[in-house]
Parts: C-alpha cells; structure tokens; sequence
C-alpha cells in the first residue's frame, strides 16, 4: 500500500491525541535529547539498519551478552521473533529481548533505517528497538536541535521564506521541549499524533540555517515554555481553546483568535457530504474531537479542519469549509505569507502567540 495513502488512512486517530495534550505549560527539563518513535504507522515486522557510508557504530543488548564491535557496512536485519528479536549479523542469527545501537566516534552519527518495500529514511543519532504490541519499536535518539531541523523540514510548506522556517523552528522548538510525555516508552511518535517526521535536512539547507540561527530560542508563557500548537491553514483566523472546546485552566495558554490576512484573502475550501448521523453530531457538538470522530469515518483528507457550516439539499447534508487543521497558535501558509511580507520571525510569532514572549535555553 502506497505510503501517502496509508498515512491517509491512519491519520485522524492519530490527530485526535492532540486534543488531548497537556495544554499547561511545564517547566523546562532534559531538553537535550529527544526520545521519537519512528515507523509507527507501519507496525514494522522487520528493519534493516545501515551505518551511513563512514560511520561507525556498535551494536549491543541490554544483557551485555550480545556486542558488536563493529556493525558491517551490509548492515543488520532486525526480526520479530515472538515476543523476542532475531538479529541477523555477518551470517549468523541470535536473539534478544531488545537491541541498542551507538556511534563509536561522537554522539550523533547518520544511519540508514528502512522496512523493506514500505518506507526508507535516514535518521541522525542514536537507536534503540524492542518489541511493543506484536511489532517492532525502533526509537531514535537525537539532540533537540536535530529534531528541531527534521521537524521543520517536514513541516514547512513549499516555498516559505526564512524567518517563515525560524518562527516555525521556534514554535517546534518549545513543543518539543514542552510537549513531552505523550508515549510511555518515547517522548513522541513521528506522525502527526505528535510531531511529523522525515529524515534530516541536508547541511546548508534553509530548514538546518533557521535552527541554527534561533539556536536555543522558545516561546514562553507565564514564564515557563509553552507546548506550542500549529496548523497548516487557519481559514482566516486563528482559534481558541474554547471554540475547540477544550477545557482551559487558568494556568494555560488559551490561543487567542487572531486575523490571518493570508487565509482571510484567499482561504483553502472544501466540501464533503455528511450521513443525517455525522451531521447531528458535528451540529450538536462542535468540537475538535468530534470532528474528528466523524472525520475518521470520512478520511482526513474529506473533513480537514473545524471551520465549517451544515446545510441540507434535497435530503443531502453537505459540510462547506476552509483551512486544513485545528487552527490554533501558528498558521504555516499565514506564516510563509507575513515573512514574505518583510516580517521576521519574532513579529510572525508575537502575531499568531499574542501575550507571550521569545527566550533562550542552554542547549549543548
């Protein structure tokens, strides 16, 4: 099955987790790794790992009864076994409960992960897999600043200025510092249940310039750095907590609605035909989870955002919207609109994040 398609499929039960992520902003702690599941659509039943051409890594299990000095440049087959793993190695198979596999040289080096005949990707840092609900777990190890610049090379849409991608590093940023807690054996996953991932930017690239040049920079809250939420399109203007109806304490950022002079002029609209069923239920309570309750019988890509109005022909119920997505905090296609407006990241921010403010953390 085509990778596009299957993340279609997979995507609003993925999505619904944000509405349920702790909206508080914590306090900063261990921001200079980030623990990501990866693969995690694809329940993986075998992984070949590759060192990238020049780099060395070593190979072990949490018993110390497995090592390997060295991991061949024909890499190594990881199987499911049972509850167990099958490392295939120069030749030879053993099992294990779990694997570990470290650079020999530094803290983050390049490798090569692929599920055979479904995705391929190359990941920069550090690998860990077991076995979790009768598949693989691999779970990258990468300094935050290495997440922070795949992150933003996945996430940023076509053609977005610099200070585009640096307020969105930011905002990606200090979601990654506050954001976590969202897996039990991993701080995220890499869809869009968390935080959408592909392989790293290539040096030089604009995505790796706007981390570098906002290096340690977070959005604050009441003095404390806030999970940040963002959207691809907003319609026309940001919304709140409450229109979500997502509860809000008074500790939490309660996303101010704002105008969005890009999504304003020229929206992105849908349409998409509703059963009597799914249109009471987004009329009686309209709701990001519920639309996406309902957007999950529908495929995400048919029910894209929670800016929308019901009406009826001969029978029909017929959902008329704009935007694609929640639509809170930082709109990316307002975002890449106000940079190319002369706009830089901080005015891009202190727009879509009113009453916050931007500070720097040590980051190694």
């Amino acid at each position: 099955m085509p990778t596009r398609l299957l993340i279609k499929r997979f995507v609003l039960w993925l999505v619904i987790g944000i509405c349920i992520l702790p909206l508080l902003a914590i306090p900063d702690s261990n921001v200079e790794y980030v623990h990501i599941g990866v693969f995690v659509l694809f329940h993986p039943q075998i992984l070949i790992f590759h060192p990238a051409t020049g780099h060395q890594f070593v190979f072990t299990d949490s018993t110390g009864k497995i090592k390997l000095t060295a991991v061949p440049e024909d890499g190594l087959e990881i199987q499911l076994a049972g509850e167990r793993l099958r490392v295939i190695m120069n030749g030879t198979q053993q099992e294990a409960s779990d694997v570990q596999i470290r650079p020999v040289n530094s803290k983050e080096e390049d490798f090569d992960l692929t599920i055979p005949n479904k995705i391929h990707r190359r990941f920069q840092g550090t690998l860990d897999i077991k076995v979790e609900q009768n598949s693989l777990s691999p779970v990258v190890v990468m300094e935050l600043e290495t997440a922070v610049a795949s992150v933003v090379a996945a996430e940023a849409q076509p053609g977005t200025p610099i200070e585009g991608l640096k307020a969105q590093a930011v905002a990606t940023r200090s979601y990654l510092i506050a954001g976590k807690g969202r897996h039990t054996s991993f701080d995220f996953c890499d869809s869009t249940h968390c935080q959408f991932l592909r392989s790293i930017p290539a040096s030089g690239s604009k995505a790796q310039r706007a981390v570098q040049e906002t290096r340690g920079q977070v959005i604050v809250y009441k003095d404390v750095t806030l999970a940040a939420m963002f959207s691809a399109s907003c319609g026309g203007r940001t919304r709140t907590l409450l229109e979500n109806g997502m509860k809000v304490d008074e500790n939490a950022y309660p996303y101010y609605s704002v105008i969005c002079k890009r999504c304003q002029r020229s929206p992105e609209h849908w349409n998409v035909r509703l059963s009597k069923q799914q249109a009471d239920v987004l009329m009686e309570h309209p709701t990001e989870k519920e639309r996406l309750k309902v957007a999950h019988e529908l495929s995400w890509s048919n029910l894209p955002s929670n800016d929308f109005k019901i009406h009826s022909e001969n029978g029909t119920f017929i959902a008329v919207g704009k935007g694609h997505g929640h639509g809170m905090g930082l709109c990316q296609r307002g975002a890449a609109a106000m940079a190319a407006s002369g706009n830089d990241y901080r005015m891009i921010l202190e727009h879509y994040y009113p009453n916050t403010s931007i500070s720097t953390i040590q980051v190694h």
